[in-house]
């Protein structure tokens, strides 16, 4: 499916007026999404800084058609039925431009600060999968009758189902970057997010078999992924990873690991001039579908000419 290009811009704000700047302006230069991630810890170790669920209403008060997003909502810091209360208001209060992203967990360090379980990868994957049933039928507009679930991780009992959602379905998207989360993704969002921040190699390394996962459910979810680096001060991708190092934390980070000339064609990297970026977004979409992206909000400058390319 050849779908358009969307992009989404992930805010590093820290207070009210610089999250509101930052929702005007992603608005203003034709942005899909804000999205903010979810974390405990919130001094700047992460990219967000503000809690997402009060952070993201705020935004939506001050816009009018910018839409957002979790980049995820880790399911096991919210009850499914009580963040399914929260997140049908938000996509109340904002006029249907809510896109629910949610995952299976990861960090064990907060896990360790909120006394919470880590459990095994296949568990939260199965508990994930039940997450998403129960968000799904209590936001449900189609049934009044009262919802219940009984799983193997969850107890819903004939709960009264929650103020329906604007949006019918309302989005979901859910993320990953094994074969297990991928699957469940394609088989149950409308928006799959492919991890690839921990994976050395270039696009043509990493992407085609995760691909070919999520075609084999037979179903079309718009595909994206996350950018954490643009490159544009050089023609030739390679230079201009190397002319950002002095100023991308990231980029010398993941230089420790890998050549400079993987990073610059690294599915989470977008690296040359404008003709050359825009060319490599096309062969993405045309070869593996991948049409939706969210890059850094300090990096909006230097994609503009790439968004006008493609307007």
């Amino acid at each position: 499916m050849n779908r358009g290009f969307r992009f989404g811009v992930l805010t590093r704000a820290f207070d009210r007026s610089g999250l509101h700047e930052a929702a005007r302006e992603a608005e203003g230069r034709g942005y899909s999404t804000l999205a903010l991630t979810d974390h405990l810890d919130l001094s700047g170790s992460h990219v967000t800084r503000l809690s997402w669920l009060p952070a993201l209403a705020s935004a939506a008060a001050v816009t009018n058609t910018l839409r957002f997003t979790t980049m995820v909502a880790n399911q096991d810091l919210h009850h499914p039925a009580t963040l399914a209360r929260e997140i049908a208001t938000l996509d109340i209060i904002s006029d249907g431009r809510f896109e629910f992203g949610i995952g299976a967990g990861w960090n064990p360090v907060e896990y360790d600060w909120a006394g919470l379980t880590l459990d095994s990868p296949g568990v939260r994957i199965a508990r994930l999968g039940e997450y998403v049933a129960i968000i799904r039928g209590l936001i449900d507009a189609s049934s009044p009758e009262p919802f219940t679930l009984h799983g193997d991780h969850f107890t819903i009992t004939d709960m009264p189902r929650i103020p329906a959602s604007v949006q019918q379905p309302l989005p979901l998207m859910l993320g990953g970057s094994q074969r297990t989360m991928l699957t469940l993704a394609a088989n149950q969002a409308e928006i799959v997010n492919i991890n690839t921040l921990k994976e050395p190699g270039t696009v043509d390394d990493v992407l085609p078999e995760k691909i070919e996962w999520i075609r084999a459910t037979g179903r079309e979810p718009e595909i994206g992924t996350s950018i954490v680096l643009i490159a544009t001060g050089a023609a030739d991708p390679t230079e201009a990873v190397e002319l950002a190092m002095p100023t991308s934390p990231f980029a010398r980070k993941v230089a420790e690991h890998q050549p400079t000339s993987d990073i610059s064609h690294a599915c989470h990297v977008l690296a040359g001039d404008t003709a050359r970026i825009v060319e490599e977004l096309h062969r993405r979409r045309e070869a593996y579908d991948l049409s939706y992206y969210i890059i850094p909000a300090e990096s909006m400058d230097d994609f503009q000419p790439i968004m006008d390319a493609l307007a």
